[in-house]
């Protein structure tokens, strides 16, 4: 089993004593876990769809998404679009 610790600068107590996840980790994490998080950098609710596949929300060393990445990709190659074919 993988030790998991958190920085004290990943989370802090709110008035009602629940623990809340900032912004630092939740990027940490690397994905949008559609729980609605207080902090949520990946801007659930308003730009990500609660139907959307979390596989499609993971970011990359860029801090891309898959789907961010794959327009990434399609831009970067429209100069060979002519030659490839479907």
């Amino acid at each position: 089993m993988t030790d998991f610790k958190l920085d004290p600068e990943d989370f802090y107590l709110d008035d009602c004593g629940n623990m809340v996840f900032t912004e630092i980790f939740l990027k940490k994490r690397k994905f949008c876990c559609k729980s609605g998080c207080r902090h949520c950098p990946y801007d659930f609710g308003e730009k990500i769809s609660p139907d959307m596949p979390t596989e499609l929300l993971v970011v990359d060393d860029k801090g891309l998404s898959l789907e961010q990445r794959a327009e990434e990709l399609l831009e970067e190659y429209e100069e060979y679009k002519d030659i490839i074919k479907d």
